[in-house]
């Protein structure tokens, strides 16, 4: 006779999700052991919804300009400050209208 069948282990439980003190806080020592592409990634990476949040149609090319035309420092400065972020997203919106709120 053959000895009971193996009891499936309990592959229900999920496993645990990183948690918010791992992945949201960025230090600038954690950004000088980066290269430029993976510091820009991960910037990127938290700036996006933080942009969005201000302008979602918009989100994409507004995190770009902040990435492509503002230092890490200043960036992680953003990350940090509501009201540096709508500030810079604010002059963002206003090249992308070239001046079109100045002609209203």
């Amino acid at each position: 006779a053959r000895g009971p069948a193996p009891t499936p282990a309990a592959g229900t439980a999920p496993r645990p999700a990183p948690t918010a003190t791992t992945t949201a806080h960025l230090t600038a020592a954690q950004l000088i052991d980066m290269d430029p592409r993976q510091r820009q990634q991960v910037i990127g990476t938290r700036l996006f919804p933080l942009v969005r949040a201000l302008d979602a149609t918009r989100a994409p090319k507004i995190t770009g300009m902040l990435l492509n035309g503002m230092e890490a420092g200043d960036l992680l400065n953003l990350l940090e400050s509501q009201a540096d972020l709508e500030q810079a997203v604010r002059d963002a919106q206003g090249v992308l209208d070239g001046g079109a709120a100045e002609s209203k």
